[in-house]
């Protein structure tokens, strides 16, 4: 994959269309050889070097040119990307050290008034984001220059510097935990264990001296269970997670005195857990807590606009997705519809996709296939731009849905079709652990759509029973799995599908 190309994917519209207008920051001119080669990078179109090369220099071919062209827009990413982490906000202790370097630079010109003025914004700012390393330079650039009027007594700033040292060294004890952590639950997931949560956490916690951190500040529990959480979400085994995360919420909550820096951790933590609920068929539950979510979320008026951004379409996705499954479908597309007719601008691609492959199934939940096959038409782009974004677990959802769509439209041979092409192109993906029950439940759709007569024969009704079994009992069962289960017992039981899946759903 060429390098530029896989930065470049990395942005959003919004970023692309704001790093074309970087580049050209300095001279607007017509045929810039680097603005053509940051469009050939956007286009679907894989080009390899020597495509490139005969695009932008078809007739010198000129190598040189050529690569000293991509240092050219190479450098444009670098200073992008400084300039765009240095203005945003959201990105922890940049903007704190701009100012220690401001004021490096005015102690080094003797305006020391200033630099303290400067010095002490930067000790606010950091202690408010708990930058205790930054802080440590801070002190540490304060305790050097105190041979001035403006400055604070010395023995004052070495007890703040010492005091602070004790918050250094748990936050590196942190990051240390955090790494181990990984490291267990990747270590369990080769080796095919159960996910003791509770005693991982525990274990690490008291070997690294950090029960106490974990009480006092919520940002070292959230990159803990976050951390934990992307286990949970790579083996679906949301059943045991639930129960430690819910744990730890209430924890939070009663430990804590919710400050409004912390509140993005508490949104964070609730989303978790309102995300878990509905993973284990708890819509209500879910609902709730969404409730809760929702009331913190227009309450916090400092930091409204960020958490909107940060929050508002996970909010809302999940919401729709835990009213489709409560019987409140048309409730659940008018979310989602509203999400992107009104609040297109703060979504990422991700947020776009998943907003409009959700759009399909609940339009296929009340049998308006044509509706739902047009929203599918609406995705505009290729499947390998979808996979490279998503991932190859999305791609084959979204076939999916695709196939049983095509079958209910009486295309039996599109829906055929799509269905081994999901066998041969994922096989590798099929025979992982976590999709042991795909490949078989696969070859039953393929039967069902290549002989819809054989759907009340005896033989057929116990093998997909078996595999249907296997997904209502299994802890790791998948709610986007048991949609598809649902449509070919619907079939079999010759039942309004919705209302299959619902009975399957709330057992």
């Amino acid at each position: 994959m060429d390098n530029l190309r896989s930065i470049l994917d990395t942005f959003s519209e919004e970023e692309k269309k704001a790093l074309h207008a970087f580049v050209q920051r300095q001279k607007i001119r017509k045929n810039r050889k680097d603005l053509q080669l940051l469009e050939l990078l956007q286009e679907e179109t894989i080009y390899n070097g020597k495509e490139l090369l005969l695009k932008l220099y078809p007739k010198t071919k000129n190598k040189v040119a050529y690569h000293a062209l991509r240092r050219r827009l190479m450098q444009h990413f670098i200073d992008f990307i400084t300039l765009s982490r240095s203005t945003d906000q959201t990105i922890e202790g940049t903007d704190i050290m701009g100012i220690l370097s401001l004021c490096h630079y005015l102690f080094e010109v003797n305006l020391e008034n200033i630099a303290w003025k400067y010095l002490k914004k930067a000790e606010n700012q950091a202690q408010e984001n708990e930058q205790y390393h930054l802080l440590n330079s801070i002190y540490n650039l304060a305790l050097a220059n105190t041979d001035n009027e403006f400055a604070p007594p010395f023995e004052y700033l070495l007890e703040l510097r010492n005091q602070n040292k004790v918050f250094a060294e748990a936050e590196e004890r942190a990051h240390i935990a955090n790494c181990i952590l990984k490291n267990k639950l990747a270590e369990a997931k080769r080796e095919g264990k159960v996910l003791d949560f509770d005693t991982i956490m525990t274990q690490i916690l008291e070997e690294w001296n950090l029960t106490q951190a974990v009480s006092e500040r919520p940002r070292v529990r959230f990159n803990l269970l976050s951390i934990a959480r992307n286990a949970v979400v790579a083996k679906k085994d949301y059943y045991n997670f639930e129960f430690f995360l819910r744990a730890n919420y209430d924890e939070l909550i009663s430990d804590t005195m919710i400050s409004e820096k912390n509140q993005y951790y508490r949104l964070s933590l609730l989303y978790m857990l309102a995300h878990v609920l509905y993973r284990n068929k708890k819509f209500k539950e879910s609902l709730n807590y969404l409730d809760e979510f929702k009331s913190i979320l227009e309450s916090s008026s400092k930091n409204s606009k960020s958490y909107k951004t940060s929050f508002y379409s996970k909010f809302t996705l999940l919401t729709a997705a835990n009213l489709a499954f409560t019987n409140e479908r048309e409730k659940a597309i008018q979310l989602l519809e509203n999400l992107l007719k009104k609040n297109k601008a703060i979504l990422s691609t991700n947020d776009i996709l998943n907003t409009h492959l959700n759009l399909v199934f609940y339009h296929f939940q009340k049998d308006n296939f044509k509706q739902a096959h047009k929203v599918l038409l609406d995705f505009g782009h290729s499947d390998a731009w979808v996979e490279k974004k998503m991932g190859k677990e999305w791609v084959v959802r979204k076939w999916l849905i695709e196939a049983v769509l095509q079958f209910e439209l009486k295309n039996d041979d599109i829906a055929r079709k799509i269905i081994s092409k999901i066998k041969q192109k994922y096989a590798s993906l099929l025979v992982q652990s976590n999709y042991q029950n795909s490949k078989p439940f696969l070859s039953l759709l393929e039967e069902y759509m290549r002989y819809p007569q054989r759907v009340t024969n005896a033989d057929f009704l116990e093998k997909v029973e078996k595999v249907i079994t296997f997904a209502e009992t299994t802890q790791k069962e998948d709610l986007q799995e048991m949609a598809f289960y649902a449509w070919l017992k619907s079939k079999m039981q010759k039942r309004n599908y919705y209302e299959t899946l619902l009975e399957l759903a709330n057992d």
